[in-house]
C-alpha cells in the first residue's frame, strides 16, 4: 500500500501478509493477513465516499485495527475520527462493531503526536480501551501492536 503524509492515502482496499516471525517471537511462518481499508467518512454506511463498498471488506475481518492520527485540518480530531468510524460500523452491521479491536495512534515520530499521546491514551483508558502508539518509518510500537493483534486472533479462534 501507499504510505504518505496526507489523509485518505489508501484509495482501494489492499490485502497484505505480515510474516510475524520477522517481528516477534513466534513459530516460523506464522503470519497475519491485514486488510488496509480506505478511511471512512460520515455516512459511509449509506454509501458516502464508497463507504458501503469498503465496509463489506471490513465485514470479513476478525479483528479491527483502528489507526488514528493527528491531522492538521482544523475540523479534525482523532477521538471524533475514531467515534465516526465506530458509528459507521454500528450502522452498517451491529455485530461488526462488537468485534475485537486494537487502536493505534500513528506517526509517533512527530513531536506533536508524542505530546498529544498521554492525553489521548487517558481518554481511551477512561473508555476501557488501550491506545498504542506506532510509527511506520521508525517501526516504533509495531512489535507491541502485532503481539496484541496475534493475541486477539488466537482468542477469537477459541
Amino acid at each position: 500500500p501507499k504510505i504518505a503524509d496526507y489523509p485518505f492515502t489508501t484509495l482501494v482496499p489492499q490485502l497484505g501478509v505480515i510474516q510475524l516471525d520477522q517481528w516477534i517471537d513466534v513459530l516460523p511462518g506464522e503470519s497475519l493477513v491485514i486488510a488496509d481499508i480506505p478511511g471512512l467518512v460520515p455516512g459511509a454506511s449509506e454509501g458516502a465516499g464508497l463507504g458501503s463498498r469498503f465496509l463489506r471488506h471490513v465485514d470479513r475481518t476478525k479483528i479491527l485495527l483502528h489507526l488514528i492520527t493527528l491531522d492538521p485540518a482544523e475540523d479534525r480530531d482523532p477521538i471524533k475520527d475514531y467515534e465516526t468510524i465506530r458509528k459507521e460500523l454500528e450502522a452498517f452491521n451491529p455485530e461488526l462493531a462488537q468485534r475485537p479491536e486494537v487502536i493505534a495512534l500513528s506517526k509517533s515520530d512527530l513531536p506533536d503526536v508524542q505530546e498529544a499521546y498521554p492525553e489521548l491514551k487517558n481518554h481511551f483508558q477512561d473508555q476501557g480501551k488501550e491506545l498504542h502508539i506506532i510509527s511506520s518509518p521508525t517501526r516504533e510500537g509495531m512489535k507491541e501492536v502485532l503481539r496484541t493483534l496475534l493475541e486477539q486472533a488466537r482468542s477469537s479462534e477459541e
